[in-house]
């Protein structure tokens, strides 16, 4: 069962509603992508927060981004050119290649367990990353179908404040290099463009801070902050730093909680040997309307919709149109 505030029947049911929003860990960033890291998706969906002593959860999920919007800026555009980056001889080839369309998904799988009744540990990795995307180089279009896992990430939360109506829980979260990162293009034999690997390469590091507010009527209101610093990897390649905020509404009627969140993604600009990399960099605000089933069981199922309300690309970029995410949680 998940994690009580107070000695009372009252404490307690609001205690295991304030789990289901409490949402924190962390992970790698990728562009504009709705819920490509572990600390974005965990924002989403809600069902992570602190378990009870002994207590064990296991998730798993499955994400898929559609990232066909041509966009420059904020403003839709006929075609993406992007540059390519030379990992071997740490160069950038201005123009190289048109990004046509994409979809990005992952299977992932997290795991938690509650070491005492205000601390505890997971781990998280997806078993699966799936990218498939057409690039175009002059006349000449490629189809790329990658797959792989990805990064695995550790770490821990802590409750600062736990009472019937509040509680303030912090995350520290560490990535580890555990995904492949120098998968060979097919079309010229170099390594693929970083953001398109299954891993980073870098060792990084999150954090995180959320407050939930249990109102009268069953309604929790979700306050989120995480921010991710990125670390440079062997090919002297450092993903932006990346930092997310969301507000998240939901109600429970029974078994059934739905929900309603805003959610803010800010990745800062690549950065390879030093400068700059073109064509990296963000800041989307989604809609995410969701739906979470629980049972007296310990099982949870939940799905979303996430939208982008604002989108904006540092030059030209593919960016999301929708993303959809399912899964399901069991707590032991």
């Amino acid at each position: 069962m998940p994690w009580t505030i107070g000695p009372s029947a009252v404490g307690r049911r609001r205690a295991a509603l304030l789990a289901g929003v409490i949402v924190l860990s962390g992970a790698r960033p990728q562009g504009a992508v709705a819920c490509d890291s572990t600390c974005c998706l965990m924002l989403t969906r809600g069902g992570a927060g602190l378990l009870r002593k002994g207590g064990f959860q296991l998730d798993f999920s499955y994400r898929t981004t559609d990232m066909s919007a041509k966009m420059a800026g904020d403003a839709p555009v006929d075609q993406v050119i992007r540059p390519k980056v030379l990992l071997e001889t740490g160069r950038l080839i201005p123009g190289y290649h048109q990004d046509l369309r994409g979809t990005d998904s992952f299977l992932q799988v997290d795991a938690a367990f509650g070491v005492l009744p205000s601390t505890t540990v997971f781990a998280s990795v997806p078993l699966l990353s799936h990218r498939t995307y057409d690039i175009g180089h002059g006349g000449y279009q490629t189809a790329y179908n990658l797959r792989g896992i990805g990064d695995l990430v550790v770490g821990a939360r802590q409750s600062l404040v736990r009472s019937p109506q509040h509680a303030l829980v912090v995350t520290a979260g560490f990535k580890l290099r555990t995904g492949k990162n120098d998968t060979i293009d097919t079309y010229d034999s170099t390594i693929l463009d970083p953001t398109m690997q299954p891993g980073t390469g870098s060792n990084d590091f999150v954090g995180t801070l959320t407050w939930v507010t249990v109102a009268p009527g069953r309604t929790e209101l979700g306050l989120s902050t995480s921010y991710q610093v990125n670390t440079t990897n062997g090919y002297d390649y450092r993903f932006g730093n990346l930092a997310i905020a969301a507000a998240t509404l939901s109600r429970s009627f029974g078994g059934f909680i739905p929900s309603l969140q805003l959610k803010l993604v800010d990745q800062a600009r690549n950065d390879f040997v030093g400068g700059g990399v073109p064509s990296t960099g963000s800041r989307t605000l989604y809609l995410n309307t969701g739906l979470r089933y629980r049972t007296a069981e310990g099982v949870a199922l939940y799905a979303h919709v996430l939208v982008p309300l604002y989108r904006y690309v540092s030059e030209d970029q593919l960016a999301p149109r929708y993303s959809v995410l399912v899964g399901f949680t069991k707590v032991f």
